[in-house]
């Protein structure tokens, strides 16, 4: 008996039938993949602005739109980031990083 494995191996199968096209695979994958998460680019591009910018990026429509896209656990990885950069961004400030953890529940 050949087992199946578990949801994400038989979905996995599933995209892979000779009627699923390239498309309509990669659509299912990235979409399942990023809900309830911004997509990777956001992410950078949220920690560049804020690297770059600190507090006075908060105020951008751009930087603020961004933040709402983010889930919880980018934000930590945000912030994350932040602190190992901090060194060599002097905009990423203590004010900033409060700001931040006060976006987390």
């Amino acid at each position: 008996m050949i087992d199946d494995g578990d949801a994400r191996t038989r979905r996995l199968r599933r995209l892979m039938a000779d009627d699923v096209s390239l498309e309509r695979a990669w659509h299912e994958l990235n979409s399942a993949a990023q809900a309830g998460r911004a997509a990777a680019a956001t992410l950078e591009a949220l920690t560049h602005s804020l690297r770059e910018g600190g507090t006075k990026a908060l105020k951008e429509p751009q930087t603020r739109r961004r933040l709402g896209e983010l889930s919880e656990q980018q934000l930590y990885e945000v912030i994350a980031r932040l602190i190992k950069l901090r060194p060599q961004y002097p905009a990423i400030s203590d004010e900033l990083l409060r700001h931040l953890e006060d976006k987390l529940p």
